[in-house]
């Protein structure tokens, strides 16, 4: 607690006014109104706030109260726990802002996807990023060069309330100022806020910007921004990353959309000049083909070639099937009625090398007519990086919708490695979790869950998964491990069921927690996979989101087992006190009845017999058998939650009645007994019986501790005095004394070696119910004294 509080314990306890300055002053008022209202009503209190420490930070935690009740059912204390749970609501946060990321990206590509020509296009993309960041003007500057004459705004989108800020199409003199402004976006690596010119900025009511340069490949650069004109703003880090990924998708569509634009207005030119058409179509950065009917490649232009390593006389008179790794019969003559019925088709593929290896692209065809002839110009564009990119997200997006939907470890995992199985393209994966009691890894979850992966136990330096050793290093390393072949030879040999199952590619990543390792995620591919860089990044990512969930189920386990314990523990301490408080109230009378018995008999044996002390004897017996049968009625009236019968009680009169009660015991132990009561002690209300128990309780104990004292003076006082709105009664004795003050009053606590703890619990709960307080101090010379206040009469009335 002291450390989530970021308190130091050498400092002692913090009051409660502390505690609660430590929480942070949004939450404040909200945290103290709960508290004090569980404190009113006596019921549990949870609350979840933030604490600022000039230490620790802004932490979020999360407290528990649970009320402890003393026999008369009133709130005496509360127990509870103190979570630091900051980087859990930190994980939250970063899943929302993940999730909030993917859908705006998707708006973004649903936009993009709804036409192939370049305005309608653009306009899409700007129109859904002013209402994605609720800006009040975006738009598109071209060309975004500090060293041209002039540029030209040829897109922009505003509200209503804040007309546009340039004329479309309009050309705007580059003035030093403005060249200063294009230089600084274009060096930025990423999105730059809120620098523009002054000018612009009084002129056009600009209170907040974001710009980012636009880089389509075979164009000049753009300028792509959105103005805020009806307050200032602050850009976070997700919405400048947000916008980044706009701009870079809004580069990649520009790049194929003009490049396409262009293509098509070329077919004229095609027509006139083969000569014009080489040498555009050979400076295009993306592949250009031209098919006749049958799919077969009539020309391609020099992209084509560098991308799949062919020549253009190799490429010339082959057939789709032979350069498209996903073709089929079925899929080919869906993609050729679409071009004969709409002109024009677009769909995802993967083009294969002459190396046999295979990359994403994205192709665009346009079918034409020459004479008779079907003829389709297809434009192919590499998306490898793009697709990595959506890839990934992917799986972020399908690992965090998981731990957000499910409660246990054995339900996420089957689910964690699925989604991230289907959204990487890999072919299968086992979940390894470290058995801190065995110190083994144990495999709990493989995917696909028919796939025969070696599953079991295995030490930090054992074979685990389909690679020999791979699950053991990571663990015992704690850092990820990459394999781009296994069957070249390494320190990791492919099992015989991998060689089976024709797997190439591993790697494998350590779950962690702090500096915890608490398991090892491996995946499979049959594919030869160089080692990725970015990705391992992005899967200690996704580590640290499951070794929060896993961290977050072994508290929240901890947390139920330690309720659970102390409910267990509570009703046994009250079963155990209950019956020791029975037999310590119990045994003080029937002890004086036997010794009284005792006497009685020694009067009447005696020669002659002593008559009248054996009847005074007798008298005594039955005197203290009725003080047990008023315990006992006292103990069923508890039972049966009776409030103490109290009367007006002199309390000077009842410590002469204990006196003269003990006076055998003290003179049997040669003490010294001195009684200074004050005459201005006023009555009280109380249960004559309970108060004379805690009274004798307090004064046996004196004499037993004075008992042991040897070659001093035995001195015993018993004092009354008034203070203020109470009686106070002090048993002041100069015996052993006691060792530990702190914990005297809690059950079972005894410096007796037959005490049975109870004697001073129980005179604190009956002080207590009648609301007063008990306590203990050291003597200056030696032993230690009782004090009891009670509330007077008058005070008890009021």
């Amino acid at each position: 607690c002291y450390r989530v509080m970021g308190r130091d314990p050498a400092q002692g306890l913090p009051s409660f006014e502390q505690v609660a300055e430590d929480v942070y002053p949004d939450d404040r008022a909200r945290v103290v109104e709960s508290f004090e209202k569980a404190l009113r009503e006596g019921t549990d209190w949870e609350a979840e706030y933030r604490r600022v420490n000039s230490d620790t930070g802004v932490r979020t935690v999360r407290s528990l109260g649970h009320p402890i009740r003393d026999h008369s059912g009133r709130v005496i204390e509360y127990i509870g726990t103190v979570m630091d749970i900051t980087e859990q609501r930190r994980a939250d946060e970063e899943r929302e802002e993940h999730l909030w990321f993917l859908e705006c990206m998707d708006r973004i590509n649903r936009a993009m996807q709804r036409t192939n020509e370049v305005e309608s296009m653009t306009s899409g993309v700007l129109e859904e990023a002013r209402a994605i960041f609720g800006s009040d003007r975006a738009w598109l500057l071209y060309p975004c060069d500090p060293e041209a004459q002039t540029c030209r705004a040829v897109m922009e989108h505003t509200d209503p309330d804040y007309p546009g800020a340039l004329v479309f199409g309009q050309e705007i003199p580059v003035d030093a100022e403005t060249a200063e402004s294009l230089r600084d976006v274009l060096q930025a690596t990423g999105a730059v806020a809120d620098r523009i010119p002054a000018k612009l900025r009084h002129r056009f009511n600009i209170l907040s910007t974001i710009a980012v340069a636009v880089r389509p490949k075979g164009d000049n650069p753009y300028l792509f921004g959105l103005h805020q004109c009806s307050h200032l703003r602050s850009w976070s880090a997700v919405e400048r990353r947000l916008f980044e990924e706009i701009g870079r998708r809004l580069e990649d569509a520009l790049a194929s959309a003009l490049a396409h634009r262009d293509l098509l207005a070329s077919e004229d030119a095609l027509r006139t000049s083969e000569e014009r058409f080489r040498i555009l179509v050979d400076q295009a950065t993306d592949s250009i083909f031209l098919y006749d009917e049958d799919g077969i490649v009539l020309d391609v232009n020099r992209q084509a070639c560098e991308s799949l390593g062919y020549a253009r006389e190799e490429l010339i008179g082959m057939r789709t099937c032979e350069i498209d790794y996903d073709v089929t019969a079925e899929r080919t003559l869906q993609i050729k009625q679409r071009l004969i019925q709409d002109g024009n088709a677009t769909f995802h593929g993967r083009r294969k090398r002459k190396d046999g290896s295979h990359f994403p692209v994205e192709v665009r065809a346009r079918a034409f007519n020459r004479g008779e002839r079907l003829f389709a110009i297809a434009l192919a564009t590499d998306i490898t990086d793009r697709k990595r990119r959506e890839q990934r997200m992917l799986a972020q997006f399908g690992v965090t919708r998981t731990l957000s939907e499910t409660g246990s470890l054995e339900e996420a995992g089957p689910r964690i490695l699925r989604e991230m199985c289907e959204a990487l393209d890999l072919d299968c994966a086992a979940f390894w979790r470290v058995d801190s009691n065995s110190c083994t890894l144990v495999c709990v979850q493989t995917w696909p869950l028919t796939t025969n992966a070696e599953t079991g136990n295995v030490s930090a330096s054992g074979a685990g998964g389909f690679a020999t050793g791979l699950s053991g290093k990571v663990w015992s390393s704690g850092e990820p491990v990459w394999i781009s072949d296994l069957a070249l030879g390494s320190e990791f040999q492919r099992t015989e069921i991998a060689a089976k199952e024709g797997l190439r590619a591993a790697f494998a990543f350590p779950i962690t927690f702090k500096n915890d390792v608490l398991g090892v995620i491996e995946f499979f591919s049959r594919e030869v996979r160089d080692a990725d860089h970015d990705l391992l990044q992005m899967l200690n990512s996704i580590a640290s989101q499951v070794g929060q969930f896993i961290e977050r189920l072994r508290a929240e386990d901890a947390l139920r087992s330690a309720r659970e314990k102390l409910a267990h523990a509570t009703r046994m301490a009250t079963v155990a006190e209950l019956s020791a408080s029975i037999a310590h109230e119990i045994n003080q009378p029937l002890q004086s009845v036997v010794a009284n018995a005792q006497a009685c008999r020694r009067w009447l044996v005696a020669t002659p017999p002593n008559i009248e002390k054996a009847r005074l004897s007798s008298d005594s017996i039955v005197r203290d058998g009725y003080a047990a049968a008023d315990v006992i009625s006292r103990i069923r009236a508890l039972f049966k939650r009776t409030a103490p019968a109290k009367v007006d009680l002199d309390v000077n009169k009842l410590i002469l009645q204990i006196c003269e009660l003990m006076d055998d015991e003290i003179h049997a132990n040669s003490i010294f007994l001195e009684t200074r009561l004050a005459n201005d002690v006023p009555m009280i209300r109380a249960d004559a019986v309970q108060i004379q128990q805690v009274i004798v309780n307090l004064v046996r104990n004196a004499i037993e501790s004075l008992s042991v004292t040897t070659g001093q003076k035995k001195f015993l006082l018993i004092r009354s005095r008034h203070d203020g709105e109470n009686v106070v009664v002090d048993i002041h004795d100069e015996g052993a004394g006691l060792v530990d003050i702190e914990k005297i009053f809690e059950p079972f606590t005894t410096t007796k070696e037959e005490g049975m703890g109870m004697g001073l619990a129980i005179s604190r709960s009956i002080v207590e119910a009648h609301a007063g307080s008990i306590w203990v101090v050291h003597n200056d010379v030696r032993g230690v004294t009782f004090s009891f206040s009670l509330p007077t009469k008058r005070s008890d009335a009021m």
